[in-house]
């Protein structure tokens, strides 16, 4: 599969899934679709932080937002 992810995407999921662009690659579409919505319970995780005052981390935060708000049709188009 051919996103053409970018750089901070490619680190995220290495550092948040241990996925390398290789595995990306090779991936299933519903396996795509399991990564886009871990990607949103990051998104999520960091948002709630605003509530207990915690720190958000802005790039994580974006980053998975970005990852998770992938067009259905640039999934679909791709395989």
């Amino acid at each position: 599969m051919n996103l053409n992810l970018t750089d901070d995407q490619l680190k995220f999921l290495e550092s948040e899934f241990s996925l390398k662009e290789a595995d990306i690659s090779r991936m299933t579409l519903e396996e795509w679709h399991k990564v886009r919505e871990d990607s949103f319970d990051v998104e999520v995780e960091e948002a709630l932080k605003e509530e207990t005052g915690e720190e958000i981390d802005w790039w994580r935060c974006n980053t998975a937002a970005s990852i998770a708000d992938i067009m259905y049709s640039q999934l679909h188009g791709s395989v």
